[in-house]
């Protein structure tokens, strides 16, 4: 057992009120000792790290404390900030069976492995190649899509699509005329939608007024919404996203007693699609939902950060072709899974890498050369490590 105390080698660890001055910090796993890496050397060490990212993240010294718990640390997440109401709030969470950090903030949902975390924070020069590869392994082996959140997840499934569930979803007609939405044919935008390709009006709705866009995650007779976004056109907060439990408390119809089930519903409602899945075959993982509906099988998730929570036989992603789409899908890659290779369909294809950003793009170009005979996209997605140059 490892024991964290006051007088340990972390003496500076600040622990929240109400947590005894002896800590339990037992792994839920056996990770057993290496000739070169001293596994309770290294959690000091961790938790070290997490102790000067918070300290270079935030100034308020509630949002440095770090809660230890036998499976996780849980602290406040450094990528979103955590709540802004309430400086106690510990979303972020780095779960030691996993390897992996995951943050509970439903506006934020940052998730990638400890190796990730440790880079992105700065934190990597404080380790050994040998300690490197040992993380780098342990989440490999623990499964980096994080099996903690799927196997809750895809127990609660049957919940999620019960009747009881789904009456939680709002039909179409009703949000309609609470927004005061227009439908998109019809109105000035329905040249815009068509120009992008999205000719599947019943996922879109209009607002004259503010000049936005609502896209809908429809139930699969596309009669009831799950949750929304809407599309601003402002450049600097182009897209806000609603879950389920929000978008009852922007229709005005939230019921406390409805709030677990509200919770539940959470999951699911920003994967954009996830009511036409069909989980047996392979499922395309988009970060927008636009993209989502111009693919067969695809699920949008909203950003490049979230993943899906399901366990399926085959998953592959098609991140955009920008900075960050262009990190995550090395991340995917490294941990085995299949990634849209852009550089190389794009090279194969003679087409200009620059503009063009994501799928929409794509197919705009791909439609705009309709004589010319374009490879497939299938046969551009790999796992193979050695394929990173082409990402």
């Amino acid at each position: 057992m490892m024991t964290f105390t006051q007088d340990s080698s972390i003496d500076s660890m600040t622990i929240s009120e109400g947590v005894k001055s002896t800590v339990d910090f037992t792994p839920s796993f056996s990770l057993g000792q290496t000739s070169k890496v001293n596994v309770e050397d290294l959690w000091r060490k961790v938790m070290e790290s997490v102790k000067r990212t918070l300290e270079r993240r935030f100034t308020d010294s509630r949002k440095r404390i770090i809660k230890p718990h036998s499976d996780r640390l849980a602290f406040a997440c450094p990528y979103c900030g955590d709540s802004t109401k309430d400086a106690s709030k510990k979303r972020g969470n780095l779960f030691l069976d996993s390897m992996n950090y995951h943050c509970f903030n439903g506006d934020c949902s940052a998730h990638m492995s400890l190796f990730y975390f440790l880079k992105d924070n700065g934190e990597l020069d404080s380790y050994t190649p040998e300690e490197i590869a040992y993380i780098k392994e342990k989440t490999s082996q623990s499964n980096a899509l994080s099996n903690f959140k799927k196997i809750q997840v895809s127990q609660d499934m049957e919940s999620l699509l019960s009747e009881e569930a789904l009456n939680l979803t709002v039909p179409r007609d009703f949000f309609m005329k609470k927004m005061r939405l227009y439908e998109i044919r019809g109105s000035r935008i329905e040249g815009y939608m068509r120009k992008r390709l999205q000719n599947d009006f019943k996922r879109f709705a209009f607002d004259p007024k503010k000049g936005q866009v609502y896209v809908f995650n429809l139930t699969k007779d596309e009669t009831r919404i799950l949750g929304f976004q809407i599309k601003t056109f402002s450049k600097r907060t182009p897209y806000l996203t609603y879950k389920t439990s929000a978008m009852h408390k922007e229709l005005g119809i939230w019921k406390e007693e409805n709030e677990e089930l509200l919770a539940k519903m959470d999951t699911i409602s920003t994967l954009f699609g996830i009511m036409k899945l069909d989980l047996n075959k392979t499922v395309t993982i988009f970060e927008g939902p636009l993209d989502s509906f111009l693919f067969p099988n695809a699920v949008g998730v909203c950003s490049a950060k979230n993943d899906f929570p399901f366990e399926v036989e085959s998953l592959r992603y098609f991140y955009d072709n920008d900075v960050t789409g262009k990190d995550y899908a090395m991340r995917k890659l490294n941990e085995g899974f299949p990634v849209f290779l852009w550089k190389k369909y794009l090279d194969d294809n003679l087409l200009n890498v620059e503009k063009i950003k994501d799928l929409n793009d794509l197919l705009i170009i791909i439609q705009r050369h309709s004589t010319r005979k374009f490879h497939k996209f299938v046969d551009y997605f790999s796992n193979d490590r050695l394929d990173l140059y082409y990402v």
